[in-house]
């Protein structure tokens, strides 16, 4: 604006200059005018290109200036010709008008009205005072020449001259009205987008801001923070009331303590609070405030944020049960290692002494006795077998060994095992062909054992 202003006020001060002529001497009004009327144009151009956001050069307007100037000059004082001196001047003055006018007109940008507007108006002088130009340097042939004598060509520049003058200030205003409106609008749609970025973001990480009035007890909150307390929207001064209401009675001391101290202190706070759902469980809340203070120091306002940590409880509420379970299962292994060892020793007694006994007994024992040994010594060896492999299934670590089984050969083995049992319920066991298959060897014997056990434990 204050550019815009100088120019019309050098512009001005051009045809001032040019009507002083006959009262001051030619020379001196002759250059002022000219040089204040083609930099009052450069202006002009400099300030259309800061509208339309065009890179502003310098150079060529400084070089286009200054030759018609040498020009000016030359035919004032070295060879004194009106008509090429005014075509001279008409023509520079055509040339920034030009520019001006496809700056604004012929831009690949959408743009307001108001700015094709000025152009036009920029445009109609630029082509009267091209015209004019050719028309000193080819038809006029009076060598002296008044810039107020009356003719056809003289009317219509000053017409032109002074209605495009008055026409350009109301199009500026207009284009500054417009980019003004049209900055204003741009701003608010990114103040827009911005803001639904941030809900966005509020919304992924489950955090909601709030501001509290302690003078007015109204509650400001963003649309998060709704979402997190289940709320509708409604007045701010309700809003606090309808606030508490949702959080669990047993919090509002704590709260409301960690609030008082920030009125008091002036330092922010942080504090934790559940609210109910609708679905009736409970929410864990994490509240972050800072403090702001009027003229007199008096804290006013209360601002900050509010996120539901509810997941971040649940893991760590399950991560202190998985800690409690992992050291029973470290204490439960080294129990079952600790017992296995105890009871694979009188095993291993009881496995020795009755190879001891054997062979001791070598030449009196029947071929019955012999059966006997057998029996005993298998069994306590499967006994020592099903220790070890429940110690390795105790192990919190334990992985599977996975081979080759036959599943035929692992239901033998388990007949062995309930043999006791089998004779007590007078039971037998049948089985069809069995595949083979891959799998832990211990797991599949518990499996089956389980399995056959309980068929001969509670059949009817």
């Amino acid at each position: 604006i204050q550019r815009w202003a100088f120019a019309s006020f050098l512009h001005s001060f051009g045809w001032i200059f040019l009507g002083l002529r006959g009262i001051v001497p030619d020379y001196v009004t002759l250059l002022l005018a000219s040089t204040c009327l083609l930099s009052s144009l450069g202006i002009f151009h400099d300030v259309i290109a800061r509208f339309v956001k065009h890179k502003i050069r310098y150079k060529w307007k400084t070089i286009w200036i200054c030759t018609v100037m040498v020009v000016l000059v030359y035919y004032n004082y070295v060879q004194p010709d009106i008509s090429i001196r005014t075509a001279t001047v008409s023509l520079g003055a055509s040339v920034l008008l030009a520019a001006s006018a496809q700056l604004l007109l012929f831009r690949q940008r959408k743009q307001p009205l108001s700015y094709f507007i000025t152009g036009f108006i920029f445009l109609i002088p630029a082509v009267v005072f091209g015209v004019r130009a050719v028309y000193f340097y080819f038809f006029n042939t009076n060598p002296v020449q008044h810039v107020f004598d009356q003719n056809i060509m003289q009317t219509i520049v000053f017409l032109t001259t002074f209605i495009a003058s008055v026409m350009l200030t109301f199009g500026f205003l207009l284009m500054s009205s417009d980019t003004y409106f049209y900055e204003r609008k741009k701003v608010e749609q990114k103040l827009l987008r911005n803001e639904e970025s941030l809900n966005q973001a509020q919304k992924l990480a489950k955090i909601g801001s709030w501001e509290f009035n302690l003078e007015t007890n109204e509650l400001t909150w963003s649309k998060e923070m709704y979402e997190i307390f289940e709320l509708p929207s409604m007045p701010e001064n309700k809003l606090f009331d309808a606030c508490r209401g949702k959080i669990v009675p047993e919090d509002l001391p704590l709260m409301d303590k960690a609030l008082q101290k920030s009125r008091e202190t002036g330092e922010g706070t942080v504090y934790e609070h559940r609210i109910l759902s609708s679905d009736g469980s409970l929410r864990y809340l994490l509240g972050i405030g800072e403090t702001l203070k009027g003229e007199d120091k008096r804290v006013i306002i209360l601002r900050g944020s509010v996120q539901d940590i509810t997941e971040q409880k649940q893991n760590e509420e399950t991560a202190r049960k998985y800690a409690i379970l992992e050291s029973k299962s470290k204490e439960m292994e080294q129990f079952a290692y600790i017992a296995s060892h105890d009871l694979r020793e009188p095993l291993r007694m009881i496995i020795g002494y009755i190879s001891l006994l054997r062979k001791s007994m070598k030449e009196r024992v029947t071929e019955q006795e012999t059966d006997f040994f057998n029996y005993v010594q298998d069994g306590a060896k499967r006994m020592d077998q099903l220790i070890q492999d429940l110690l390795r299934l105790a192990k919190v670590d334990a992985n599977p060994v996975v081979e080759k089984i036959k599943l035929h050969n692992i239901v033998e083995e388990i007949k062995l095992n309930l043999e006791a049992l089998m004779k007590e319920k007078n039971a037998a066991i049948d089985t069809d062909p069995l595949p083979t298959v891959f799998a832990d060897r211990a797991q599949m014997i518990q499996l089956f054992q389980n399995l056959i056990a309980n068929g001969i434990k509670y059949n009817k």
